[in-house]
């Protein structure tokens, strides 16, 4: 085998690469609430928890963005 033949990620190592938001390893493996291991058809409801949970997330941090781009027009001002 060519070794640029090797798939770039690899699902159910534990290691999240290229292509992959998360990988908690095997099904018996995984403990991760908002991951999935890839043989398994997750729970409608635990998707939309999760994506709730990554909205969530995503908007507290945008105050914290603001305040520092503030910050930084105030300092390039004086």
């Amino acid at each position: 085998m060519i070794l640029s033949e090797i798939q770039d990620s690899i699902c159910g190592n534990g290691v999240v690469e290229k292509n992959e938001q998360c990988d908690c390893g095997w099904e018996e493996d995984c403990e991760e609430s908002c991951c999935f291991p890839m043989r398994t058809n997750p729970p409608r409801m635990s998707l939309l928890v999760c994506l709730g949970r990554m909205l969530y997330a995503a908007l507290a941090k945008v105050p914290v963005v603001l305040m520092i781009a503030a910050l930084k027009l105030e300092k390039n001002a004086e």
